[in-house]
């Protein structure tokens, strides 16, 4: 089984890895928790200061079930801006991979970067910091395997779109999808 733990992009074109990865033989099973307009520090409710939402989230999915792998897609709504260690941002992002890598176990996470030439220009700076603390984090963390989502859609413009340009195109989505269904038939070979 493998959970999609992301954002918007992962709600929006849900169909196309669950096309790649259920309709097969010996697929896999597909659990989606993603949440629109998260980021790895996403609150749990509109007062809440301290923003716990994923690990609420996957301490509920793991109560019921041991995934066996997680696909993340979470970075873009960081890019924004700086923010804070326990909010949206790009501050500390190192720190707050640090903070979600623990809730996954030791279960391999499949994690995406940014393709920051293709993002609003007014994100790129967060991206790039975003980009960095995820290959840095790789150093501590043996079970993340980042996926070079970068190299493969940086030449696409045509993979974002709107809203607000940083959401996958059916393109986008459809190119997306076969790399991390490469990424998870490497790794778990039929």
């Amino acid at each position: 089984m493998v959970t999609f733990v992301g954002d918007s992009n992962e709600i929006f074109t849900a169909q196309y890895p669950a096309d790649d990865l259920l309709n097969r033989m010996n697929g896999y099973a597909i659990v989606n928790i993603a949440r629109g307009g998260s980021s790895i520090r996403f609150p749990d409710c509109s007062t809440c200061t301290d923003g716990t939402f994923w690990r609420t989230r996957i301490q509920a999915l793991r109560s019921r079930m041991s995934p066996d792998a997680y696909v993340v897609n979470l970075g873009i709504n960081d890019a924004r801006s700086s923010g804070g260690p326990t909010s949206y941002g790009y501050a500390q992002y190192g720190a707050k991979i640090d903070w979600i890598m623990p809730l996954f176990a030791d279960a391999p996470v499949f994690w995406s970067n940014l393709p920051c030439k293709i993002e609003p220009a007014d994100w790129r700076a967060g991206c790039v910091v975003v980009n960095q603390a995820l290959a840095d984090a790789r150093d501590r963390w043996p079970n993340l395997i980042v996926l070079g989502w970068n190299t493969i859609a940086n030449p696409h413009p045509e993979y974002l779109g709107e809203p607000m340009g940083v959401h996958l195109t059916a393109a986008g989505g459809a190119a997306w999808s076969e790399m991390v269904t490469n990424a998870l038939d490497a790794r778990f070979p039929l």
